[in-house]
C-alpha cells in the first residue's frame, strides 16, 4: 500500500559520553513534506548534512530534557540557520529552563537573530497535546528521570477516506465540498432530503500511523497504557540486563525492559538506542530485546526507519 512518507532518521544514538562512533541524542522524523527535529545532541547539525536531511524543512524542535547529550548542538544549529538568513519562525518544545541559557548564549555574539523562536515550555503531569496541524499532533508525556524529561508522541489524524466511484455514481452529483465531506467520514444530506451513506459510497484504506519518542527513563510497565498499539515506539536502553540496578540508579533503561513495554504495549515495531559508550557493539541490545519482542532493533545512525 503507497503510504505517505512517514519516517525518522537516526542522527545520534549514543548516551552522555561519546564513544565507539556514537554520537548524542537526535532524531529527524519526517511526515509528508515535514521535518521535525527531536533533540539535538552536539554535533546534531553536522549529522544533517552528512545524512542529507532537508533542515530548511525543520520549523519544530521538540527537547526531551536539558541534560547536555540531547541540547549541546541547538546553540550551533540555531547559529547557522541565522547565518543562513533564515525568516522563517521556529517552535522549540521543552522543560522549563532551556530559554534564558539559550537566549544569553546566543546574543553574545551582538546581533539578533532573524528569525523569530516561539518557545513552548512543558511544565505538566499528565498527557498533553502540545501541537497539532491537519495532519499530525504531538502529546508531550512526562517521563522518570534524573531532572523533568518529556517523551513525545506523534499521531498521524485519520487519513481521508477514498470515493467508492460506481457506488457514488448512483447518486446525484456532488460538488466539491460535498464531496470533501464523503472523505472526512461524514454522510451527506441533499436539499430532496435523501441521505447519501459515507459507508456505502467511501471506503477506509490508509490507516493513521503514531511515534513514540520515550527518552532517557526508568522503565515503567504504566507507560504501556499510552503506548497502546502505537506504529512504533523508540525507547532508551542505555544498559544491557546485567546492568539493570545500573539503570535503576542512574534513571534508565536496559535492552530487556524496552522490550517488555513495547510487548506489554502491543507496538508493531521497537527501535532502541541512547547506547552507553561502554558497548563496542549494539548487537547484543537487539538480541536480548528481539527474545522478548521479536520486532525489536537497535538503531543506527545515518539509517532511515519507516513508521508502518
Amino acid at each position: 500500500m503507497n503510504y505517505p512518507k512517514f519516517e525518522v532518521t537516526i542522527l545520534g544514538c549514543g548516551s552522555a559520553t561519546p564513544g565507539a562512533g556514537r554520537h548524542p541524542s537526535a532524531q529527524a522524523l519526517h511526515h509528508f513534506q515535514d521535518v521535525f527535529l527531536i533533540d539535538c545532541g552536539e554535533g546534531t547539525q553536522d549529522r544533517l548534512k552528512e545524512f542529507d536531511v532537508k533542515w530548511n524543512r525543520i520549523n519544530q524542535i521538540f527537547i526531551s530534557h536539558l541534560h547536555g547529550d540531547h541540547i549541546f548542538g541547538l546553540p550551533g544549529l540555531l547559529s547557522t540557520f541565522h547565518l543562513n538568513r533564515r525568516e522563517r519562525k521556529i517552535q522549540i518544545f521543552s522543560p522549563t529552563g532551556l530559554r534564558g541559557p539559550l537566549e544569553f548564549l546566543l546574543q553574545t555574539g551582538g546581533e539578533s537573530l532573524s528569525f523569530e523562536i516561539e518557545w513552548v515550555e512543558l511544565n505538566h503531569e499528565g498527557s498533553k497535546k502540545v501541537w497539532e496541524s491537519d495532519r499530525l499532533e504531538v502529546e508531550a508525556i512526562p517521563l522518570d528521570h534524573r531532572i523533568s524529561t518529556y517523551g513525545y508522541i506523534f499521531k498521524e489524524k485519520e487519513h481521508p477516506r477514498s470515493i467508492l466511484v460506481e457506488e457514488l455514481s448512483r447518486f446525484p452529483k456532488l460538488n466539491h465540498l460535498q464531496l470533501r465531506s464523503l472523505k472526512l467520514g461524514l454522510d451527506v444530506h441533499l436539499e430532496s432530503g435523501e441521505i447519501i451513506p459515507n459507508a456505502v459510497v467511501t471506503e477506509k484504506k490508509l490507516e493513521a500511523r503514531s511515534y513514540a519518542y520515550w527518552s532517557d527513563t526508568r522503565y515503567h510497565s504504566e507507560y504501556s497504557t499510552i503506548l497502546s498499539g502505537m506504529t512504533a515506539l523508540y525507547h532508551e536502553a542505555t544498559f544491557l540486563d546485567n546492568l539493570k540496578d545500573k539503570a535503576q540508579s542512574t534513571y534508565h533503561s536496559t535492552a530487556k525492559e524496552a522490550a517488555e513495554l513495547a510487548k506489554l504495549s502491543h507496538v508493531k515495531t521497537l527501535l532502541i538506542g541512547h547506547f552507553s559508550s561502554r558497548y563496542a557493539s549494539i548487537m547484543d541490545h537487539q538480541k536480548e530485546a528481539q527474545q522478548i519482542f521479536p520486532q525489536a532493533f537497535a538503531v543506527e545512525e545515518g539509517k532511515t526507519y519507516v513508521v508502518l
